[in-house]
């Protein structure tokens, strides 16, 4: 049995004429396959003098000649952008501006490199990420409730209640 090179193309064979099956196999393969296989622009034209593709879906899907309608609401990406970021500083205490700036001299130089204040829990809970776990059970068992008192001395005692460590993410 010979080989066929497959990168020489196949002659082309008559339409109509049945060929042995690619796989060497006793069976044969289909006309239509042959013809498609030898003439890949025939899709393409067949499809051209066709009906267009959208009516075609129509009739399939049974979809009514009335145009779609139009979508509701188109916002800008820009204009929700603002829109969140007025909510998170909504969220967020008259006097938080005022705590990140002084932080570093409310805590001191050594916690505030490795503690920043992260957002205001309910009942008036502050968290503060820290950056390992080391540093979240030196500040929570040893420096917690100096930096609390610290906090509460500038912001009083009506801000904020409590300080709770947490490892925050960069």
């Amino acid at each position: 049995m010979q080989t066929r090179n497959p990168l020489k193309p196949k002659a082309a064979l008559p339409r109509g004429t049945a060929t042995p099956a690619p796989n060497g196999g006793g069976t044969l393969a289909p006309v239509a396959t042959v013809s498609a296989a030898l003439d890949p622009g025939a899709r393409a034209r067949k499809s051209a003098m066709s009906r267009s593709h959208w009516e075609l879906c129509r009739e399939r899907f049974r979809i009514g000649d009335e145009a779609p309608p139009p979508p509701e609401r188109v916002s800008m990406i820009g204009d929700i952008i603002k829109t969140v970021l007025r909510r998170i500083d909504a969220e967020r205490p008259p006097f938080w501006n005022d705590l990140c700036a002084q932080w570093p001299e409310l805590v001191g130089a050594q916690v505030a490199a490795h503690a920043r204040p992260g957002r205001m829990l309910p009942r008036k809970m502050l968290l503060a990420y820290v950056d390992n776990s080391t540093w979240m059970h030196e500040l929570t068992r040893m420096q917690g409730p100096r930096v609390l008192a610290a906090v509460q001395r500038r912001f009083g005692t009506h801000s904020i209640a409590q300080v709770k460590f947490q490892v925050g993410v960069d």
